[in-house]
């Protein structure tokens, strides 16, 4: 699998990349078909000065289908997270109907 990594408006250190592309790895045990994955985090806008500034997207391309997560939080981690716990039940969900 492919995983490509975009970073908008946001600086984030190498340890937490890492730790992004062994998350988006780790998908791979819902379901081993994922051919290509596109991730974005970053800030939405500059000018908001608190709240749910930060947000994470996920499209990962499997056969057939492209799947889509985005979520958005007051850190980009913690959008990344629960980006990713959407991004396992779409997994779980296409997994279940291509055994159908």
């Amino acid at each position: 699998m492919q995983i490509h990594l975009k970073k908008t408006n946001v600086k984030i250190s190498a340890a937490d990349e890492a730790d992004i592309n062994k998350k988006i790895l780790g998908l791979l045990k819902y379901y081993n078909g994922i051919i290509e994955a596109f991730c974005e985090v970053g800030r939405s806008t500059e000018h908001h000065q608190k709240g749910r500034v930060f947000r994470a997207e996920l499209d990962l391309r499997v056969p057939g289908k492209v799947l889509r997560a985005e979520e958005s939080a007051e850190n980009v981690m913690t959008a990344f997270r629960h980006m990713m716990d959407v991004m396992i039940r779409e997994l779980i969900k296409y997994k279940d109907t291509r055994s159908s």
